[in-house]
């Protein structure tokens, strides 16, 4: 997945990156795209990361800052890093979150955000309750696109980051939700 639209993710990782301010406590769901804003924060000092992405905790851990809380729960995919369970939904419900970085595999502006599983989703959902801002990183192939475990409605999102791939369409009916998004 990593090597599906790569130019169109390191932009949508930049301008996401972009939004995060000194001493916040930053969530990270598992997902290629949300690896790619991780990224960008490697150097930066003044942060805490929390995730249930065993992948981005892994990358941060490489480094003094920023200051990174990895989620409990059990891997149950075949490469996959997302950890879910009890244990993550557990570890999150006790952390309150400036930013979430929400990661998806389907953004519509009728169900909202979905992804495959749903033991992820009920993970991805506990993450959403404890952000203060919700944004949505995903590239254009995944709009409009519903999956099957519903992570959150359109209204519990504050800004939807994705690539000018877009459809005037998708655009128009995020508009008519009242969610912002932000085409780079």
């Amino acid at each position: 997945r990593s090597d599906r639209f790569p130019l169109e993710k390191q932009r949508i990782a930049r301008a996401a990156a972009a939004l995060v301010q000194e001493n916040e406590t930053v969530g990270f769901t598992a997902g290629t795209t949300t690896t790619l804003v991780a990224r960008q924060l490697l150097h930066r000092k003044n942060l805490h990361i929390m995730t249930n992405a065993v992948n981005i905790a892994m990358e941060l851990s490489g480094n003094a800052a920023p200051q990174t809380t990895l989620t409990g729960g059990s891997l149950r995919w075949a490469n996959a890093f997302s950890l879910v369970g009890p244990g993550a939904i557990e570890a999150l419900g006790v952390v309150v979150m400036d930013r979430l970085f929400l990661g998806a595999t389907g953004v519509s502006a009728e169900r909202g955000v979905t992804v495959i599983q749903p033991d992820e989703a009920a993970v991805f959902r506990t993450m959403v309750r404890q952000a203060r801002q919700v944004v949505i990183v995903a590239d254009s192939s995944k709009m409009g696109l519903v999956s099957p475990a519903v992570v959150c409605t359109p209204n519990k999102i504050d800004l939807l980051i994705t690539d000018n791939g877009i459809s005037e369409e998708a655009k128009g009916a995020f508009a008519a939700t009242g969610l912002k998004v932000l085409v780079v």
